[in-house]
């Protein structure tokens, strides 16, 4: 009598999702997480963000597709703490000014700040690029380092959501962002200025 398999007793969700999240490993660990066209449409995002709301939003859209990329491997609390690391890098490398925004968005000025520091913090080389070119190779960098961020935190042992996204953060600017310090909480965005935290997130 021959033997027929069932696949409703051998099917394995835990096996399923290993499977899926290797595979993911497997696509992205070329190129990181994302490709060249969500790449490039996360940075637009980021270049035309006007507040901190917005900030928000765009840092959260830009974690969930992350996520869901890997298969939803990275919980909610753990996502909100990356929100957190990320905030704390965009406050630090944005211009102190007393004044409100002037010359361009929210965003425009995020690009800007990390083009001033392309080369020691996000190991760039924008010599010979216009500014807005320079500014938005530098905001893409960003999107890889949140991206790779995201995909360092997935699966990562510990049960301290912020705990897990410094340390996710601090391994994916090693690649990504070299001169970036991580460890320090959000600011927030008031005033016209981001309120100051103990100390900074990026140095040389």
């Amino acid at each position: 009598m021959s033997t027929f398999s069932n696949p409703l007793t051998e099917f394995s969700p835990q096996l399923e999702l290993e499977d899926a999240r290797s595979k993911a490993a497997e696509r992205h660990s070329a190129h990181g997480l994302f490709d060249e066209h969500q790449e490039m449409e996360h940075a637009i995002a980021l270049l035309e963000v006007a507040s901190e709301e917005q900030l928000d939003r765009v840092l959260g859209g830009l974690i969930q597709r992350a996520d869901t990329e890997l298969g939803n491997a990275v919980g909610l609390p753990v996502g909100r703490a990356i929100a957190g690391v990320l905030k704390t890098v965009a406050g630090d490398v944005l211009p102190f000014a007393s004044e409100t925004i002037a010359g361009g968005t929210l965003g425009s000025q995020f690009g800007r700040g990390l083009a001033s520091i392309a080369g020691p913090a996000l190991g760039l080389e924008l010599e010979g690029l216009s500014r807005e070119d320079g500014e938005f190779e530098s905001i893409r960098q960003f999107v890889r380092f949140a991206a790779k961020t995201v995909e360092n935190a997935a699966g990562a042992p510990g049960n301290d959501p912020a705990d897990i996204a410094r340390r996710a953060a601090a391994e994916a600017a090693r690649i990504y962002a070299p001169g970036l310090t991580i460890g320090v909480p959000p600011r927030r965005w008031h005033g016209g200025r981001w309120t100051a935290g103990r100390n900074h997130s990026v140095g040389a």
